[in-house]
């Protein structure tokens, strides 16, 4: 990093011994000051550069020399500024003429050389014979000359320019036509040396599953057109190749039936054919691996408005009866259907029947399952075997497993639990365990409330709960206030009854007194022990471990201490103090005072403080910022001081000030002209062009002697 001098440096004279003009890649665009000097190391040619106020130029001139290694040709130097001037001396040509040609003169005289040979034949190169109309020259590489000679052969050239072809073919005219082409002959050197045609078809019969056509290949199109939302066709066209495409819509239409036959590939979804010795003969396969994923077959009826005991769509699953050999008709065994059960309230019903045959090629149903949801109640249901379907088994539902239900479960009868708990009676409820756990499933620390809530109708319903905050069992109306109930030593507050029942006293056995020293709610009551002793001793602890206790009838003594005493204050409490054990009086270190010497004594007390004055340097540093972005002169003065300024308070003896700059932006230190004057001024003068931004000249002062 360079050092930065915001003003001119005067060497007086002296020399700069050692140093470098700064080589730069392109012209600096800052700080341009006339004479300003750069080494331009860009291209091939290194000069130095000085700027004149507008541009840079190079100090060595635009023209560094003119030289030719041949003997006798001009040297032109210019060492020493600026370019020397010369002319160039021009005149016509002749054998012994010193002066340079210009293009004119030149031409001038290239012209009167060549008007002093006439023929080609004065050429020494050349050998013209006998030349003919159309004669062209032709060199001769075995005589090294020119040559006159005639074209001939399959072409001939006249004298005027005119190229004339042999005839190889007299059958000239126009060849073929709408219904026949042209047959063209060539020979070995390209050239047509015969023409005929040949007939062609202009009709193209098209077959199709139904129907012939015949298409005129010059008037007719052939159109390829699909079928509404069955097969659609396009036609499109890259350079020179037409693309026909047949393909499905995105919605198909079959009228009929569809066959698929077997599947192949990896495309999907598929529906696949599979052979019998599969598990599936029809296989609905998708082959997305997103969560949902699963194929999907939805029966959709959108047509005509559904009303009551409309069938919307019905899933049935056939077989043959084979039961008996007259009995071949097909069965449904099993169906899945749904239906609008009352369009009106947009209730609906699903059905399950599971039928089997009765060996006389009929069959009965087996089981039925509905379930029915009512859209406007928001309530639904699951009917296993209902009454007026067919007849109920033994067991409605018979669950090998646990069921679970999310939604609330009615049972109008008895429910039997074989296990660990049974109820009898929906109206009492019967437990043999003499514990009942609630949050059963909390594991780490508690979090939740426990309790047992009554439900008392139209009044607010009552909660007993464990309150985990408190770790206390509370009661309380729902939603109201909370009351702890109070189950240990010291739980009880005495205080104000609400109900104004007060108990005055105890009796006598329990050696227990409760006054009502006042009349009304609020006043302070008195509690009064008589004729009780009702503890051994006590157990006194010191700084937490147990030292000796206190029997019934001994006293606990508090006695006075190294520098402590104890004593009571107003008869009941127990005062302890520190005692005085330094006459000592405080220090004051103000101005330059310091505590030089403390005494203590085997109690840590300060007894004795010695003070001493010391010397502390006044008036000595000095630091602050100048700079306003445009003023390049600046005084630091004892006190005030013309504009723009700053005062250091220093004194009037600039001499003994050492002064530092620095630029606050980049924290380096920079150089300008500083002077010292007469009353304390310190002047700093910044050179044209470098005045310092706002505050960005930190000047520091230090008083030297």
């Amino acid at each position: 990093m360079s050092i930065k001098y915001l003003n001119h440096i005067n060497l007086q004279g002296n020399r700069i011994e050692g140093a470098a003009v700064e080589p730069l890649g392109s012209a600096p665009s800052n700080n341009l000051q006339i004479g300003r000097v750069y080494y331009d190391t860009s291209g091939s040619t290194k000069t130095l550069r000085i700027y004149d106020g507008s541009n840079f130029v190079s100090i060595t001139g635009d023209i560094t020399g003119v030289a030719n290694t041949t003997t006798g040709q001009l040297t032109i130097t210019n060492p020493d500024g600026p370019i020397p001037s010369f002319a160039i001396l021009t005149g016509a040509i002749s054998e012994n003429g010193a002066k340079l040609a210009t293009q004119a003169q030149i031409k001038t005289y290239v012209d009167s050389v060549i008007d002093d040979f006439d023929t080609l034949a004065e050429l020494t190169d050349t050998n013209i014979t006998s030349p003919a109309d159309g004669s062209m020259l032709l060199y001769d590489t075995g005589t090294s000359k020119w040559i006159d000679n005639v074209m001939s052969g399959d072409a001939t050239l006249a004298d005027t320019g005119a190229f004339t072809l042999a005839t190889v073919n007299s059958n000239v005219g126009q060849f073929g036509s709408s219904t026949s082409i042209p047959v063209v002959t060539v020979n070995a050197k390209g050239l047509v040396t015969a023409v005929s045609t040949q007939s062609i078809s202009t009709t193209l019969t098209v077959d199709a599953d139904s129907g012939t056509g015949n298409v005129a290949l010059a008037t007719d199109d052939l159109r390829i057109i699909g079928t509404t939302n069955e097969i659609e066709t396009s036609v499109g066209k890259s350079g020179t190749d037409v693309t026909v495409t047949v393909g499905l819509p995105n919605d198909v239409s079959i009228n009929s039936q569809l066959t698929v036959g077997t599947a192949s590939g990896t495309d999907a979804p598929v529906i696949k054919s599979i052979s019998n010795s599969t598990a599936e003969n029809i296989l609905l396969e998708g082959r997305e691996t997103s969560s949902a994923s699963a194929p999907d077959l939805v029966l959709y009826r959108n047509a005509g408005t559904p009303v009551d005991s409309d069938t919307l769509g019905v899933l049935e699953f056939r077989g043959r009866n084979a039961m008996g050999s007259a009995n071949t008709a097909d069965i449904s065994y099993a169906g899945f259907y749904s239906r609008i059960y009352d369009a009106s309230n947009q209730d609906s019903i699903m059905g399950l029947s599971l039928n089997k045959g009765n060996g006389s090629g009929a069959y009965k149903s087996a089981a039925v399952f509905k379930l029915i949801g009512s859209n406007n109640s928001g309530t639904g249901a699951l009917l296993i075997n209902p009454a007026n379907d067919l007849s109920v088994p033994t067991h409605n539902l018979d669950v090998n497993g646990t069921g679970h239900f999310s939604g609330a479960v009615t049972i109008q009868g008895d429910l039997t639990v074989s296990g660990n708990q049974t109820t009898k009676n929906s109206e009492v409820v019967l437990i043999e365990d003499n514990i009942i756990t609630l949050n059963s499933n909390e594991t780490g620390t508690p979090s939740e409330d426990s309790g047992i809530e009554v439900e008392r109708g139209t009044s607010t319903n009552a909660i007993l709960y464990w309150d985990e905050s408190t770790d206390r069992w509370s009661q309380r109306l729902a939603g109201g206030t909370e009351y702890k109930l109070h189950t240990e030593q010291n739980d009880v507050v005495l205080g104000t009854h609400t109900s104004g029942n007060y108990v005055q006293s105890i009796s006598a056995s329990t050696n227990i007194a409760i006054t009502n020293a006042g009349a009304g709610e609020g006043t302070t009551h008195a509690i009064s022990v008589t004729g009780l002793d009702n503890y051994d001793y006590w157990n006194l602890k010191v700084n937490g471990s147990s030292v000796d206790n206190i029997s019934s009838t001994e006293s606990l003594d508090f006695v006075n201490g190294n520098a402590i005493t104890v004593s009571f204050a107003n008869g009941e409490d127990i005062q302890i103090d520190h005692n005085d054990t330094s006459s000592q009086a405080s220090v004051d270190n103000s101005g330059n005072a310091v505590i030089q010497d403390v005494t203590l004594d085997t109690y840590g007390h300060v007894t004795a403080l010695v003070s001493k004055t010391i010397e502390v340097p006044t008036d000595r540093m000095f630091a602050g910022t100048i700079g306003d972005g445009s003023a390049v002169s600046y005084n630091i003065d004892n006190s005030g001081a013309s504009s723009p300024h700053i005062n250091h308070g220093l004194g009037t003896d600039s001499s003994q000030f050492m002064v530092q700059l620095i630029e606050v932006s980049t924290g380096e230190t920079v150089h300008a002209d500083v002077s010292r004057k007469t009353g304390g001024r310190v002047q700093v003068v910044f050179a044209t062009g470098n005045a310092p931004a706002t505050n960005n000249i930190k000047v520091l002062i230090n008083k030297i002697g």
